[in-house]
């Protein structure tokens, strides 16, 4: 997972910090409870057979392992900043051209980056939400 070794200061104790990082993991996290609607809506909505959008919605949560699992064996290389911001800008970035997508080889593949900006923000809050040098402190704010 990433670490915070980097030159800006982070407290991980302040309450803006917790809920920051509560709020980031609900965003990657909102991939798995949307996904029933979501598929449903590929299909009514996008025209998509119900086949082509169980791979399209597969595709996505293999985007979201994939990061996450890149981030727990080499993420503490890399600056935590820098996986929020490029996770935040593939996730709106995914979800932004899907939304002029109607080929649904086109569609899964960007729904695979939106997968991978997902990974990156899970990875990430839940780095920030273990950190905390009092753990109690993440139920008392």
């Amino acid at each position: 997972m990433a670490t915070f070794t980097d030159s800006t200061t982070l407290n991980i104790n302040a309450p803006r910090s917790l809920f920051a990082a509560i709020y980031l993991g609900v965003i990657g996290a909102s991939v798995f409870i949307v996904q029933p609607g979501f598929v449903q809506g590929l299909v009514e909505s996008y025209g998509f057979g119900e086949q082509q959008a169980g791979y399209i919605a597969s595709v996505e949560i293999w985007g979201l392992a994939l990061v996450t699992l890149i981030l727990a064996l080499g993420g503490h290389s890399y600056s935590w900043q820098r996986i929020m911001k490029i996770s935040i800008g593939l996730f709106v970035a995914g979800n932004l051209a899907s939304l002029s997508s109607s080929d649904p080889t086109v569609f899964a593949s960007l729904r695979f980056v939106t997968g991978l900006g997902s990974g990156g923000l899970v990875s990430l809050a839940f780095t920030i939400v273990g950190r905390p040098i009092i753990p109690i402190a993440i139920l008392a704010t």
